[in-house]
This record gives structure tokens, sequence and C-alpha cells, in this order.
């Protein structure tokens, strides 16, 4: 039964997971952080409110562009991502990105008895985004692609069991 893999899969991965963790931790109590500078990571000078909804916007520009890659920069910073809050911020892209982020998760909540596999992908693009979405910690910069790379490998499978699904259907 897939339950029953993935349980066995999180007993067995916990542990490389948790001392990962505590090396990081442990690594970032002794390395002191310096500051990335305002047009870097603006997330870093905002309030926490701004700071979470800025990142939840750039979160949702990650997945635009995950599903159509038409323009690419190898880098942003402060001019072309401005806070949540201030003029000409994002606030409705933010609080769009809010909206598809809680349909996604109920949306894949619904379907992880039905495609455990595609949810386990997705939820695995999620987590691998998860240390440099400015949600956790304040990074360096506030997006780049080169951020995508370890997460896209959760999209292609999800996108690979969602093709031989259709052909399976059409066939």
């Amino acid at each position: 039964a897939p339950g029953y893999f993935l349980r066995r899969a999180l007993i067995v991965c916990a542990p490389a997971v948790l001392a990962t963790i505590a090396v990081r931790l442990a690594m970032a109590s002794y390395a002191p952080l310096t500051d990335p500078g305002f047009t870097s990571n603006p997330i870093s000078y905002g309030t926490p409110w701004s700071a979470f909804m800025t990142a939840v916007t750039v979160l949702g520009r990650y997945v635009r562009l995950l599903v159509w890659p038409a323009t690419l920069s190898s880098d942003y910073s402060y001019p072309q991502i401005r806070l949540v809050g201030e003029p000409g911020g994002p606030d409705i892209e933010a609080w769009l990105a809010l909206a598809g982020f809680v349909v996604g998760g109920v949306a894949l909540w619904r379907r992880r008895r039905t495609s455990p596999l595609a949810v386990g992908a997705i939820v695995w693009g999620a987590v691998m985004l998860l240390p440099t979405s400015n949600l956790i910690v304040h990074i360096g910069t506030i997006m780049a692609e080169r951020f995508l790379y370890l997460p896209l490998t959760g999209l292609a499978i999800a996108g690979a069991l969602g093709l031989t699904a259709l052909t399976r259907m059409a066939a």
C-alpha cells in the first residue's frame, strides 16, 4: 500500500532530516549572520506581516515561473520586487498567491489518498523550496531562479505521473 511505503520512507528519512536541522542550527549559532542590504533582500527590513506577505508573493512568482517560464532573470532585487504594503507593492498579488496556496493545500489534502505519489512529489518540491523562501530565515536575496533547481524535481515527478495517467486514460 502506498501509505505504508510513505510511512516507512518518513521513518527512514527522519534521522537524516533531524541531523541536517541540528547541524544547520549549530552552524547558525557560530556563524554571524551578515546584513544582505536593502536592495538585495528588502524583506529583512519590512514589518513581520509585510515580510511574510512579500515572501508569499515571491513563492507565487516561483509557481508562475514553474508553469510558464516566459521571462527569466538570474537574480531579482528591490526594484523588481517591492515590499507588500509600500506604494507600488504587490498587495493584490500577495493575496492572490496566499489564496492559491490555501486552495492548493486543500486540493492536495483531498488527493492524498488517491494520488499519494503525486501529492508527495509536490510536497517534496514545497519542502525543498522552504529554506530559500524567506519564510523561516531571511537570506541574502529576495528571489533567484537558481533556488528552483531542486524543487523542480518534485514538479517534474508530479508532471510525469500526470502524463502517465493521461496516456492510460487515452489508451
